[in-house]
């Protein structure tokens, strides 16, 4: 048996506001909180699997911003620019907030 998680992003602009269709402020607002929510959940998923040695997951801003800032700052968030395309390696000693390493982070965008 597996979860199957469903996500929706935040609220973006309509196309006439903005083309590009960014998040609203109250978009980023509500997706930062989830994300928050879902980086202990995260925790959670990555003990159930301890015994595997590498791991795997693609994701998209905020989220995975947001759950690597939770597991390297014990406090205040690091602030990692996951551009597309970016790639980050954390090395979890410890499964709570603060409790990997930075290993290698290569930005999508040079």
């Amino acid at each position: 048996m597996r979860d199957l998680w469903l996500v929706r992003h935040g609220e973006a602009m309509s196309a006439q506001e903005n083309p590009a269709r960014p998040l609203t402020p109250g978009g980023v607002r509500s997706v930062l909180a989830i994300a928050e929510t879902l980086a202990g959940m995260f925790l959670a998923f990555l003990k159930e699997r301890e015994e595997a040695q590498r791991l795997l997951c693609v994701g998209h801003l905020p989220s995975i911003a947001s759950i690597a800032a939770y597991i390297l700052s014990p406090g205040d968030p690091v602030q990692l620019a996951f551009d597309p395309g970016s790639v980050c390696r954390i090395r979890v000693g410890a499964l709570r907030r603060g409790g990997g390493e930075l290993l290698l982070f290569f930005n999508g965008n040079g």
